[in-house]
């Protein structure tokens, strides 16, 4: 069987290495994620984002040291050799499992299929030709149950002692996704001790565990080296970089998760969205009967747990340790599922591709299920009707076929159509001198093209990077205004280049997501659709999302008017005075103009001002739905445009355009809510006409209300 492994290992590598994304390259102008951090802090040992991935990055130089490819390249091959790795052994822990239930040729079979399923899935696949380090985690998780499964069929010492080492390398790659694994692993290991190996100890695998924490030692190391390259997040905490209190902060992870990581509340919303993963891209057909294994297998888990509780209550230690292994696996998948389930915001409709990834480990264990499952069919049918069990396995074998077939295309990423290859002719054709906004790079676009790959030069496109500005204002003088007062700097350094007669782009995903702090942006500026020039042969085809580019055709500014034109709304629930003395008069839908989203709200708004601000003032737009709960990000942007309000004279009326871009919205009634914040990020309330009633304190107005159905809003 390893010597079957080992070609499953060969036939996948080979199948994920030619379909491996070219060097990252342009691509990084327009959609960066984590991939482009991991290959600069690869390179250049660098400090990467909290909770940290030291053993990721330590094998990430190693790859770029390799004698052929460039940096970039180097770490998609890291992420095929470990997806291919992934499968194999996983191939071996499932056949593994199955031979307590099962001798002969079916579970050979049944372990094959079900690992080329998960191995040709979009979901892991995908993730097997870019730099990510989510391969190299599943491998360790498959070596891991492997290696306890192993454990618990010889009882010899030397396969927990494997199991730990492999989470302890795990520590140095997920060290939150590490924990979520070691629990049911620390308490199989505990009742195998219990009631199947009285001898084993468990001091040498507590030790082996504990000593991946050792992998940390990378960052005192590295910073004790300074300056470093780091990711801006590390400045933007509230310790200083390698103190004691930092290290807390950073490796807790509460950097990105707020203090916040599991929030059971949303477990049931998001049962939906990882169906959607387990089963997507398969169509219903093959799709259910393969999820409905799963969940045979899954039911059996629940039984064998029964039964497990029952041997222990009877003091039945022998029946008690025999009955171990499908507990152990359910609580696996469990402690994998209801965290990764959790993470999800439901009223951020957009963001949810990018969770796949999250979801990956329970995937994963949800495969054992499915292969349990499958056998179980296959014996049931086999002692009844052998016609019925051989199209059982011909259904089983059709599968994965089907899944590389369809899978194989979006996956390609050398394709002359990849997104990849698309992205270097899109800034082929950008005029030389623009200047690009990307989104979301944190100051890393310029460490790669400077440091890394060096192959765009400053003469054909400049980078502006948003978050070089967050970094520099956060290690002067960070606050609550942070986002708002790089918004000013952006538009001060955006208007300074269209002056210059330089052009500016945004990238395309600046503009679609709705997470994106630099959507700050988009309400101050006046944007127009740049679209890439193809041959003839090629115009049909629409590159993606990420590949537009958004020509900057000017900036906002309010105006000043005499009067306020009829037929304009006032708030719907209030008069619309706020403490800081402005109070928007009115506002009235206008027309949809240079909206560069066809979702896009365009409004007319009219505000005046009862005494003179001394600095700029931000508003916040949001959509609410009917139980006034707010429905995705807020729409900040510069009260007044360049026209700022602290230019306002007391009494003046001003009229501004605002372009508010929801998320989508169902059928149903919502409203749209105002609120500001001082230049200094103070909160502005509101103050209603009866505002001295007891309990009457409000922060927002709600100027409107619209329905969404048969109205295209």
């Amino acid at each position: 069987m390893k010597r079957l492994a080992l070609v499953l290992f060969v036939v996948l590598f080979a199948v994920y290495l030619h379909n491996l994304a070219p060097g990252w390259g342009a691509m990084s102008m327009f959609n960066t994620w984590d991939g482009l951090e991991y290959v600069d802090c690869a390179v250049l040992l660098g400090i990467d984002h909290p909770p940290g991935h030291p053993l990721y990055i330590l094998l990430g130089k190693a790859f770029t040291l390799l004698p052929f490819g460039d940096p970039s390249w180097n770490l998609n091959l890291l992420s095929a050799f470990f997806g291919a790795m992934t499968v194999a052994v996983l191939f071996l822990a499932i056949r593994e499992m199955l031979k307590k239930f099962h001798e002969g040729w079916k579970t050979s079979l049944i372990s094959l299929l079900v690992s080329l399923t998960f191995g040709f899935s979009y979901v892991f696949w995908s993730h097997c030709e870019i730099p990510e380090l989510h391969t190299l985690f599943l491998t360790l998780i498959a070596l891991c149950v492997y290696a306890a499964v192993k454990w618990h069929s010889t009882g010899r010492q030397g396969w927990l002692n494997a199991a730990a080492l492999a989470l302890a390398l795990g520590i140095g790659v997920n060290v939150l996704g590490t924990c979520a694994v070691f629990v049911p692993v620390a308490i199989f290991a505990f009742l195998c001790v219990r009631f199947r190996f009285p001898r084993a100890s468990l001091r040498a695998p507590l030790l082996i565990f504990l000593s991946g924490s050792l992998l940390y030692l990378y960052y005192p190391i590295r910073l004790a080296r300074w300056p470093v390259f780091s990711h801006p997040m590390n400045y933007l905490g509230p310790y200083g970089i390698g103190t004691p209190s930092w290290y807390a902060w950073y490796i807790s992870g509460r950097a990105w998760t707020g203090g916040r990581m599991f929030l059971i509340n949303r477990v049931v919303t998001n049962i939906p969205l990882y169906l959607k993963f387990v089963l997507w891209p398969l169509p219903w057909l093959p799709g259910l009967p393969l999820f409905l294994l799963s969940m045979l297998g899954v039911a059996s888990g629940f039984r064998a747990a029964g039964s497990l509780a029952g041997a222990i209550f009877s003091r039945d230690r022998s029946a008690a340790g025999e009955r171990l292994l499908l507990p152990f696996l359910l609580l696996l998948f469990l402690f994998l599922l209801l965290p990764e389930i959790s993470i999800h915001d439901p009223s951020n409709p957009r963001a949810t591709d990018y969770l796949m990834n999250f979801f990956l480990p329970s995937l994963l264990a949800l495969t054992f299920f499915g292969a349990h499952g499958a056998l179980k069919v296959f014996l049931f049918l086999q002692r009844r009707s052998k016609p019925s069990c051989a199209v059982f396995v011909a259904a089983l074998i059709a599968v994965p076929v089907y899944q590389f077939a369809v899978n194989f295309g979006p996956c390609d990423l050398r394709h002359k159509n990849s997104a990849y290859v698309l992205s270097r002719r899109t800034l082929e054709q950008v005029p030389s001198g623009s200047v690009i906004v990307s989104k979301l790079v944190y100051s890393q676009l310029v460490a790669y093209f400077s440091l890394v790959e060096g192959s765009i030069s400053a003469d054909k496109v400049t980078i502006l990077d948003p978050e070089v500005v967050s970094r520099d204002l956060a290690a002067g003088d960070g606050g609550r205004d942070l986002f708002a007062r790089k918004n000013h700097i952006m538009l001060s350094k955006i208007e300074g280049c269209l002056a210059g007669g330089r052009e500016v782009f945004l990238a395309g995903d600046v503009v679609d997501e709705d997470k994106s702090p630099e959507k700050l942006l988009l309400s101050d500026l006046d944007l127009e659709l740049w679209r890439l020039q193809l041959p003839p042969e090629e115009r049909g085809l629409t590159p993606l999302r990420e590949l537009f580019l958004y020509n900057v055709a000017g900036l906002r500014a309010a105006s000043p008017v005499k009067a306020m034109p009829e037929g304009c709304e006032r708030g719907i629930a209030n008069d619309g005075r706020f403490s800081n003395g402005i109070v928007l008069l009115g506002f009235r839908p206008s027309s949809s103009g240079g909206a560069v989203r066809r979702d896009a709200l365009p409004m007319t708004l009219y505000w005046t001002a009862t005494d003179d601000l001394p600095g700029d003032v931000y508003i916040g737009m949001a959509v609410l739905d009917g139980r006034r709960r707010r429905i995705g990000e807020p729409c900040w942007h510069t009260l007044g445009g360049t026209f700022g309000a602290h230019k306002w004279r007391a009494g003046e009326i001003v009229r501004e355009e605002v372009n508010i871009y929801p998320p989508p919205l169902a059928s149903g009634r919502y409203s749209i809510a105002i609120w500001m914040a001082g230049d200094r990020g103070e909160e502005v309330k509101y103050l209603p006409a009866d505002y001295k009633k007891a309990g009457r304190v409000f922060d927002s107005v709600l100027i409107t209300s619209f329905d969404v159905g048969g109205v295209n809003y």
